[in-house]
């Protein structure tokens, strides 16, 4: 069964949840009109965590050579460690 199927027949939940490339493109063209849909195009598709997306800012991108660096990371939910810098 699939993990989908599964949810919404026994409201299981993997610890991880993962979307397909459908799934993805679908919430994309949802919120497609959305103030931060470019921070969502960019945590979909190239894989930014969630406290390095908090910790981005217009300095860390490179629109035109199409590239970014993490170079801050925030605490999500409470928690201090904080990521490394790395470049995408």
């Amino acid at each position: 069964m699939e993990a989908t199927e599964r949810w919404l027949d026994e409201g299981w939940r993997p610890a991880v949840g993962v979307w397909t490339a459908a799934q993805t493109a679908q919430f994309l063209c949802q919120v497609r009109g959305h103030r931060l849909y470019a921070l969502f195009h960019l945590v979909a598709l190239r894989g930014l965590r969630r406290g390095e997306a908090a910790g981005l800012r217009w300095d860390d991108l490179d629109l035109d050579a199409g590239s970014s660096r993490s170079a801050a990371c925030l605490p999500v939910r409470g928690r201090r460690r904080c990521c490394s810098c790395s470049t995408r």
